[in-house]
């Protein structure tokens, strides 16, 4: 299964790989110091994510819930739903991507009405929509356990998501000085990362 997913991913970033001109993409995330200029530049040729101005993508910025649900309803390019959450106006550019991936069943709102589309996404949450994208493909994927030394610091709801997208490499753990790895579920998902 896991090599599935590994393809399904590596397909995503073929597909959308073409030399990117020199922009302001490069990013090293600031805490695993992980290079994620390739992933950016795929993600950015393919139209998932989108820039402040020519050449100007700000990876270290926070992404917001309604940014990521944007990145992946553009990513899996999902077909529109109706608007359910009375906090995203119609009249947000996160509109229509928010209420698609909200229709696919990648979201979900803190109520049945409400989305807080510029809270920042933590990484608990991220991980949570990104396992709902995977469901919503069709793919598969056995129950994990959780390697974290914060393990206990997720929210039960998060812990199955975060499990598996970790045994599938899908995100990474934070290095400790110890040797082991922290997830850091609450922190704040920067664009790189996302």
């Amino acid at each position: 299964m896991k090599k599935r997913i590994n393809l399904f991913v590596c397909l995503l970033l073929l597909a959308a790989w073409i030399a990117v001109p020199n922009t302001t993409a490069y990013a090293k995330d600031d805490i695993t110091g992980i290079k994620l200029e390739a992933e950016m530049r795929a993600m950015i040729e393919r139209g998932v994510i989108q820039g402040f101005g020519p050449g100007k993508y700000e990876p270290y910025l926070n992404v917001t819930r309604g940014q990521f649900a944007a990145f992946i309803t553009r990513a899996l390019d999902l077909p529109e739903g109706p608007a359910v959450f009375t906090d995203v106006p119609k009249t947000s550019r996160l509109f229509t991507s928010i209420n698609s991936a909200s229709a696919a069943g990648i979201v979900n709102g803190y109520t049945k009405t409400t989305f807080g589309p510029n809270d920042p996404i933590s990484r608990e949450q991220a991980s949570a929509m990104i396992d709902n994208a995977m469901k919503y493909k069709g793919i598969i994927r056995s129950e994990a356990t959780l390697d974290f030394s914060d393990a206990a610091q997720i929210s039960n709801a998060f812990k199955p998501a975060v499990a598996k997208n970790a045994k599938d490499g899908i995100i990474r753990g934070i290095p400790n000085s110890d040797g082991t790895f922290r997830f850091a579920p609450k922190k704040t998902a920067s664009r790189a990362e996302a």
